[in-house]
């Protein structure tokens, strides 16, 4: 006896088997039950279920509901039963519909006859698509919308603005899309030209992209908006469309640099899609990508006119997910043919292998004394180290981790770094660790790049907010529940994670004085909102003025102030162009403050691995490393004076040597450091 899958689903919170019917039905039932059975196995075949409930209703008293359940479940098997005799056989199951164009790597698509508009077989193979298309009206652009694939589109030459610009979003909206749009600039003909448009998909989000650094010469030409899907964080995408027929010119110049300093501002991953007026290779080869760290995704055939004008232009962290760029055909929008580029699903679960580093050891410590107290630690280096017989790599190899881990202790201690801190710092005894982190980088967000300290600011205001409204005399579950969490977190969070600073330790010390007060009084909690709201508020300014002094020395001093050689990009009539030059050292400026990408060769960044092989290849060019040198002949017997041994003062005179800017291995561990140790730490150096 048994009910087939749509049955079961006709009960659902009832009995969901005849079994579970005859236990729902009562004791009664147990002759109709141990009657069936008999038959059952004195024939060999299954009773239907429809008999079962003729045997069944009558013997029992069930209630109305129950009696309604079973007359649609006998209906139902009426109506499904299958002929005597003939049996369904199941064959091997189909394998998943793949695309003939997937790889899985790589969405191949014959440029010649490009993708249809509405193909939306990329979303069986996880995938998504962004559109970029010069529609010329904004009423071009919502026809196109009711008929792609696509999860997003940017659009360029809406030629809309005031009324006319709500009417187009209106009208995305009533298709399925949240259309966000830059209005058009006035000409003096009384017409409008440019004007650029970013729509998503509703049920994907769309919001500003908040940002300090906008221009006046973007207006009408840049739009940049935060999508919170795709991935952990959103994804920021933008429409550009450059001045025509001008190529280079200053104005485009001037344009792309405003939007850089954007892009290099946003928090998390961008992807830009325009037409640009500009060919792939130009936009190369004017700098501009070692600007914003971008890569350019492009067809390589002509978009509009024979030119190859409409392309992608995404940060380096999602290049990896990028699968392919094709053409869409079958738009009936010209001149301009509209782009397709495909990105990876679920970009979060690519992971790279990475370093991690500990904690930096300064060159220039706090102010404090030494400790000058032997160490038990140091005592035993002491007592290996002073037996010449029993000396082996493994006694060296020790002992170096005995004297790393006393070293790193002092310094901890001048720091004054103690829990996670600490721990962090003290870990080079173990040699380097690795870790896998997501190829895409950090969760972003709408807003711009802030501090820690500042983002704590904001979390503990959004805290007493909700603590606010959970307090309020009328309020929903939800709400009471988001404040019941908030309080929690008030009191209890863990905020050692912040990097050790004066603006650090006072925020902690309000933390506590926030978690020690009585938060059930509304009145308290809403003088402490306004002091979170008001330094959050201060602190962003502040750091929007650090990342505004950080875009103008990246500019005018370069991206690697910390090598011995200072790569500058300078900005002439074509483009941002690298030029070298000694670079002096600057004690004022810390490296770690500001993050500079490695700019270094015609066109294409650097990283610090390939850095070093570059300066490799110089030196070696310098000592002729590629000459067969004829071997030494040494004499018999070497007549020389021994070397002077080491002292104290050599040693301390060779640490200084080093500029406080220089760069650092693995160990982040600065020679100049090695000086705040204790007397014995560098009498075993020696």
């Amino acid at each position: 006896m048994d009910i087939r899958q749509g049955d079961k689903a006709l009960v659902a919170g009832k009995p969901q088997t005849d079994d579970d019917v005859f236990a729902y039905a009562g004791p009664r039932a147990t002759t109709v039950v141990e009657s069936v059975r008999a038959e059952e196995s004195q024939t060999g075949r299954r009773t239907p279920f429809r008999i079962c409930l003729d045997l069944l209703v009558p013997q029992v008293d069930v209630d109305a509901d129950m009696v309604d359940v079973i007359r649609q479940v006998e209906w139902n098997a009426g109506q499904r039963r299958r002929p005597r005799g003939k049996r369904r056989v199941r064959g091997p199951r189909k394998p998943r519909r793949r695309a003939a164009n997937f790889t899985g790597d790589k969405y191949i698509v014959n440029p010649a006859l490009g993708i249809a508009m509405a193909d939306d077989d990329f979303r069986s193979q996880g995938l998504w698509a962004f559109d970029t298309t010069n529609s010329n009206t904004a009423s071009t652009l919502i026809t196109y919308l009711e008929s792609t694939a696509a999860d997003g589109v940017f659009g360029q030459e809406m030629r809309v603005r005031d009324e006319n610009l709500k009417a187009a979003e209106r009208g995305a909206r009533q298709g399925g899309w949240d259309m966000s749009v830059e209005p058009a600039e006035p000409t003096e003909a009384d017409s409008t030209r440019a004007g650029v448009a970013v729509a998503v998909r509703t049920h994907l989000g769309l919001s500003w992209s908040l940002n300090p650094f906008w221009d006046a010469s973007l207006d009408s030409r840049v739009k940049v908006v935060w999508m919170g899907s795709y991935c952990k964080g959103g994804i920021h995408l933008g429409s550009v469309y450059l001045w025509c027929s001008e190529g280079l010119s200053q104005r485009n110049l001037d344009l792309l640099q405003f939007l850089a300093r954007i892009l290099r501002n946003l928090h998390g991953p961008w992807l830009c899609g325009g037409d640009f007026n500009l060919t792939p290779s130009k936009l190369r080869k004017s700098g501009w990508l070692n600007l914003v760290e971008g890569t350019i995704h492009a067809t390589g055939t002509p978009t509009c006119r024979g030119v190859e004008d409409d392309f992608f232009v995404s940060s380096k962290s999602l290049e990896p997910f990028v699968v392919g760029v094709a053409p869409v055909s079958g738009s009936g929008i010209t001149p301009h043919s509209p782009v397709r580029i495909f990105l990876k699903g679920r970009p979060r679960s690519h992971k790279v292998r990475v370093l991690v580093k500990p904690s930096k050891a300064e060159a220039v410590l706090p102010q404090g004394c030494p400790r000058n107290q032997q160490d038990e630690l140091l005592s035993g280096i002491f007592e290996a180290i002073g037996n010449p017989a029993i000396w082996s790599p493994e006694l060296l190899n020790s002992s170096y981790k005995m004297w790393i881990n006393a070293f790193e202790a002092q310094v901890a201690d001048v720091q004054g770094l103690e829990g996670r801190a600490r721990k962090k710092f003290m870990t080079r005894a173990s040699g380097p660790h690795f870790t896998w982190r997501p190829a895409i980088g950090r969760p972003g967000s709408c807003r711009s790049k802030l501090s820690p300290i500042t983002m704590a600011w904001k979390v503990m205001s959004d805290w007493l907010v909700h603590l606010l409204q959970g307090a309020a005399s009328i309020c929903s579950e939800p709400t009471k529940r988001r404040a019941r969490s908030a309080l929690w977190r008030i009191r209890y969070h863990n905020w050692e994670y912040l990097p050790p600073s004066r603006h650090t330790d006072f925020f902690r010390d309000w933390a506590k004085g926030i978690a020690a007060m009585d938060l059930s009084n509304r009145v308290l909690v809403n003088i402490q909102r306004m002091v979170a709201v008001d330094t959050y508020k201060a602190a962003e300014r502040y750091d929007h003025c650090l990342a505004r002094a950080s875009w103008n020395s990246w500019l005018h001093e370069g991206p690697s102030r910390s090598s011995s050689r200072l790569h500058k990009l300078t900005r002439s009539t074509s483009g941002w162009i690298p030029t070298k030059e000694q670079a002096e050292p600057d004690d004022d400026i810390d490296e770690d403050q500001i993050n500079f990408p490695g700019v270094v060769d015609d066109w294409i960044p650097l990283s610090g691995q390939q850095q070093v092989e570059e300066e490799a290849k110089v030196w070696a060019a310098e000592w002729r490393a590629d000459i067969e040198q004829s071997p030494i002949r040494w004499p018999d017997k070497i007549h020389q004076e021994r070397l002077p041994g080491l002292s104290m003062d050599t040693v301390e005179a060779a640490a200084l040597t080093f500029p406080i800017n220089t760069g650092l291995s693995w160990d982040n561990l600065h020679p100049r450091a090695v000086l705040r140790g204790s007397a014995q730490l560098l009498e075993l150096l020696i």
